[in-house]
């Protein structure tokens, strides 16, 4: 059975997904990265990850449905560990002890400080990782220490961030 979305949940484009896949290819190398896949919904995201050979897909999302029904998908790469927690992604972030080599973060709109969350994700983000971030067009974020560049599609925007370089001169 199908779970239904909520009426805050706004999947990502197929469009703008590929979009965001054709750019990854020469940004990061998905095959054995750790991925996770932050506001999952629907988990597209995550289960792409996996089609792309990740050895880690984790998904957080909070409405325990969707959830489940994207981990009864994932659960079918069994070559590889996943796992999807049914959690409020910022109090996941605060409490994460592992780190990730992809960190894509899709969250509501409406969202305020969408600059906080993008600082937290970097301290989940491997050294040589890449975090996206899904926003409104019209929302800036080359300010955002570690951001690179973004991308728009439609009334959507892909903004991307690295860790940020020490700019300490010795």
């Amino acid at each position: 059975m199908k779970a239904r979305l909520p009426k805050t949940t706004r999947p990502t484009t197929g469009r703008a997904r590929e979009a965001l896949f054709n750019l990854l290819q020469s940004r990061i190398e998905l095959e054995n990265a750790a991925c996770l896949d932050l506001f999952s919904g629907t988990g597209a995201v995550a289960l792409q990850c996996a089609e792309r050979g990740a050895k880690i897909v984790h998904a957080v999302e909070i409405h325990r449905n969707l959830a489940r029904q994207l981990q009864e998908k994932l659960s079918k790469y069994s070559e590889i560990q996943t796992h999807v927690f049914a959690v409020d992604a910022l109090a996941f972030l605060r409490c994460e002890q592992n780190t990730y080599d992809f960190v894509f973060a899709d969250p509501p709109y409406a969202m305020p400080n969408k600059d906080k969350l993008v600082a937290q994700c970097l301290n989940v983000l491997n050294d040589e990782g890449l975090v996206a971030l899904e926003h409104p067009f019209y929302e800036n974020y080359d300010g955002v220490a570690g951001f690179v560049e973004s991308r728009r599609y439609g009334l959507g925007a892909f903004s991307f961030f690295r860790q940020p370089a020490d700019d300490f001169v010795g």
